[in-house]
């Protein structure tokens, strides 16, 4: 049986060692369903993007003593600030930091309209 890694998509059923048939195939459903609507940023060319963009700056402090500091799970560039010891990429401070949607849906305009157009106090949470 496939491993499940969050909390939010674990059935009653994910921690016990064997699983029916039917059990096997909604794990895989939940599986499929959320991989489609969730792509890997590796898979959406955003890397590229995001490591082709120039950062110059400590997104924290504002010093410009940094220097690269490997890379994420993702593979997007880290950076270090040597005087505040903060690491961070480009998108740390920014309105895209820990943005659910993908970047690229946002860009190309095919961002869903309930998405776009919920109540001013949803969109603060």
């Amino acid at each position: 049986m496939k491993k499940i890694s969050s909390k939010s998509r674990k059935t009653p059923w994910s921690d016990m060692p064997e699983a029916t048939a039917l059990q096997a195939f909604i794990d895989e459903s939940n599986q499929d369903n959320y991989h489609r609507k969730h792509p890997a940023i590796s898979d959406t060319g955003e890397v590229e993007l995001l490591n082709s963009l120039e950062v110059k700056e400590c997104r924290h402090c504002r010093s410009s003593v940094i220097q690269r500091f490997g890379f994420t799970p993702n593979g997007v560039r880290r950076f270090r600030c040597k005087d505040c010891g903060r690491t961070f990429n480009a998108l740390t401070n920014t309105i895209f930091d820990s943005l659910l949607v993908s970047r690229n849906i946002l860009v190309s305009g095919g961002a869903d309209k309930k998405l776009l157009s919920c109540h001013l106090k949803t969109s603060y949470r």
